[in-house]
């Protein structure tokens, strides 16, 4: 008798352990979330030509490697978008890591340009060859901005 309850006892805390790491791999997580409705945001803006919805989602102090600010980067994209016609920005294999006391993420993505002049575009050809995104995010307030946005070459 003593050993079925044992067992039962030993069952039982199986059973809320799983609970409890089901819980904790799938539960809401609200600043991911809008991370990936920034980056979608950027997806569309970039798709619609919409400036203005571009530019909404980079922090003031936006920078990057090539020496863009918010202002250039977002014309460079609109001109891409332009260049290109009928655009569809399409985002894979998207990682969010998150330091929530800091208030700072790293997103890290697969982008494919696709579109009318997507075939013979360099920087689309260059995306395609296995190159990924690694933005930097930061929140401000409730809502997060991209800071910085790099390309590297990725090995898979």
């Amino acid at each position: 008798m003593q050993k079925n309850r044992r067992t039962i006892v030993v069952i039982g805390m199986l059973v809320v352990t799983a609970g409890v790491v089901w819980w904790m791999l799938n539960r809401p997580n609200p600043d991911r979330d809008a991370i990936l409705q920034l980056l979608q945001q950027l997806e569309s803006a970039a798709e619609t030509g919409n400036a203005d919805m571009f530019e909404s989602g980079l922090t003031l102090d936006y920078g990057d490697r090539f020496g863009h600010d918010r202002e250039t980067v977002t014309d460079r994209v609109m001109d891409k978008a332009a260049d290109i016609g009928n655009l569809d920005v399409q985002l894979s294999n998207i990682e969010v890591d998150i330091d929530s006391e800091s208030g700072r993420a790293t997103a890290k993505f697969r982008v494919e340009l696709v579109g009318d002049g997507a075939q013979n575009d360099p920087d689309a050809e260059e995306l395609r060859s296995r190159r990924r995104f690694v933005v930097s995010v930061r929140k401000e307030g409730p809502s997060w901005y991209v800071q910085r946005a790099d390309v590297v070459y990725s090995m898979f």
